[in-house]
């Protein structure tokens, strides 16, 4: 997984792959802009510029299942290098949507 997912920016196109479902292949392979740091952000910041948040609700109100693929990559690429390529502030966003995932898992049981 590491060999595949091994920038921020990499990071940040799988997880559009995952969340979205109408993605072409040239939205994964071509040029995509890392988040842009606010004003007043630390360089480890990362912002909402990019749809990911939104569509993180989106996925959560409406196929919360879906979000088990996500945790499971997430748990991946941390357990594989403890320099992760995944954002800290993007891992306190994400244990939000953990909670969800958890929730769900609950429920199906």
């Amino acid at each position: 997984m590491k060999s595949l997912v091994d920038s921020e920016e990499k990071f940040f196109r799988y997880l559009r792959f995952l969340l979205e479902d109408d993605v072409k292949p040239e939205d994964i392979q071509g040029e995509m802009p890392l988040p842009k740091e606010p004003k007043g952000a630390t360089p480890q910041s990362w912002s909402f510029d990019l749809p990911i948040f939104e569509n993180l609700l989106a996925v959560a109100s409406r196929e919360p299942a879906r979000l088990a693929e996500i945790d499971r990559t997430i748990k991946r690429l941390q357990d594989e290098d403890e320099d992760s390529v995944i954002p800290q502030d993007f891992l306190h966003l994400w244990s939000v949507f953990r909670g969800v995932t958890a929730a769900h898992e609950v429920a199906d049981e």
